[in-house]
């Protein structure tokens, strides 16, 4: 420790040198307009908005000058909070970034350039950007009347607020880089500590640094829609604002896709690191749903399973001493799934009928059961809305007598079996076909045949390599045999 103690008097030193030039450049905006730190015109805090007596206007002409006068503080408010938010983001680049990059590639090298890049990401250009920003506002401002507009300067600036998607897909890997350089680099937490002690830091965390950014794009699209509410329709300054709204809200929900990308993204890397063996889910389309226990019937047992259920796919898994083995995918553009009835045998059952074949399991709930297949059908039915070709190739997937399927069958002899198909459904929202009924007939004699020589259960099936069931059309007259 005491090593680093001596380590952290010349970055104390490099920190304050950076703090007092990003203050000086604040000081001086015309000198580096694109670091400009402002303050409120003194003189904006006490602008009288005051009008005629109120006796004088009626009650229209009133409720429009209290719009305009609440709208006139909106637009301070906007001005302070790009202010502050400006000077935090200049105090993370003064106070962190700049100090720990000056010392790279040194003997008193605390993190290295890809760990930076990984923590701050594209942070100085978002600087960059809201500080352009604030000098446009800051000259409305200084020239501030009731007719003035603010709304373009919003609606011009929106392109460049973009840069804001890198930031948020980042996100996530900065409080990873984060949290991993914090616990295994003991010279970069004595300087986080140290970080925290300088008094310019506003007391904030590093986390809220690095928060703020994600933080702000939701935050002025709440002050525009604040700010266009109290603007009355006839001033030359709505439509702006409605144009700058639409835009930043697109913006800020490609900044949230990307989070919840970065999000899927690292779930499905964590997901993979469960498993035994080298499996891979990742794929640019590909996004994680659910996970859960299921029990499958197979022709000769039953068994436990893990499930995991993609947009695309559904795969399924056997846990052996703490790891998942990955058994088998299931593609759900090609499949649907059918609702089995409660049996004497087995409850909560439900099959996944898929081109290869049909998988029959059963949940340890009706709730589960059909939390399940709602999600299931959910994700099928996303595929084909974005698919519509799917619904011709579907429409040839059968039900196949394979993975346990004649174990429940035998207690629904003479049944009904509904199933739901959402191809069908999104082909003719009006058809008959949304919900097929399927007659089980009761089985014939079992024939005089040499290979019955057991129970009829078994004659009606052979399994082959793959632990599937097929039926032996030679000698099998069953119509449940060709369901479909």
């Amino acid at each position: 420790m005491h090593q680093h103690s001596e380590l952290s008097q010349p970055l104390l030193s490099k920190q304050s040198d950076q703090l007092e030039t990003t203050q000086q450049n604040d000081a001086n905006p015309s000198e580096n307009s694109s670091e400009i730190i402002i303050s409120i015109p003194e003189r904006h805090s006490k602008i009288d908005f005051s009008q005629d007596s109120e006796e004088s206007v009626n009650k229209k002409e009133r409720e429009r000058l209290s719009r305009i006068s609440y709208r006139n503080k909106i637009a301070l408010e906007i001005l302070e909070t790009e202010r502050n938010y400006i000077k935090n983001l200049n105090i993370l680049i003064g106070l962190y970034v700049l100090p720990l990059r000056t010392i790279v590639g040194t003997e008193d090298e605390i993190v290295g350039e890809e760990e930076l890049r990984k923590i701050f990401s594209n942070v100085e250009l978002l600087v960059k950007i809201n500080s352009e920003l604030l000098h446009q506002l800051h000259t409305r401002m200084e020239n501030w009347s009731e007719t003035q507009l603010i709304g373009d300067v919003f609606d011009n600036m929106a392109p460049h607020f973009k840069l804001y998607t890198d930031y948020g897909k980042n996100y996530l890997t900065a409080l990873n880089t984060l949290n991993n350089v914090s616990q295994g680099n003991t010279k970069f937490a004595d300087f986080m500590q140290m970080s925290q002690k300088i008094e310019d830091n506003n007391n904030l965390t590093m986390h809220a640094f690095l928060i703020a950014p994600i933080q702000r794009l939701p935050r002025i699209i709440l002050l525009l829609n604040d700010l266009k509410n109290h603007t009355p329709e006839d001033h030359p300054d709505y439509k702006n604002i409605g144009s700058a709204l639409q835009k930043f809200q697109h913006v800020t929900d490609h900044v949230n896709e990307g989070i919840k990308y970065a999000e899927n993204t690292q779930k499905m890397v964590e997901l993979q690191k469960r498993f035994a063996g080298n499996v891979n889910f990742l794929q640019p389309a590909r996004k994680f749903i659910r996970e859960g226990p299921l029990d499958k019937i197979t022709s000769r047992l039953e068994r436990h399973c893990w499930f995991f259920l993609f947009n695309d796919i559904f795969v399924y898994a056997y846990e052996i001493m703490g790891y998942f083995h990955h058994k088998g995918t299931i593609p759900l553009d090609t499949a649907w799934i059918r609702d089995l009835p409660d049996t004497s045998e087995k409850q909560n059952m439900f099959q996944v009928v898929s081109e290869k074949k049909t998988y029959t399991l059963y949940a340890s709930s009706p709730p589960l059961k059909y939390e399940w297949i709602n999600d299931l059908n959910a994700q099928i039915a996303k595929l084909v809305e974005l698919n519509p070709s799917l619904v011709e190739k579907r429409s040839g997937v059968k039900v196949r007598n394979r993975g346990g399927f004649w174990k429940p069958l035998s207690d629904m002899l003479g049944q009904s079996v509904s199933f739901f198909d959402p191809a069908a459904s999104m082909a003719s929202p009006t058809s008959d076909r949304k919900y097929l009924t399927i007659d089980v007939a009761p089985p014939p004699p079992a024939p005089e045949n040499p290979r019955s020589t057991t129970s009829y259960r078994t004659s009606l099936r052979v399994e082959n390599k793959d632990d599937t069931i097929v039926s032996d059309p030679s000698w099998c007259s069953c119509s449940a045999c060709n369901i479909l």
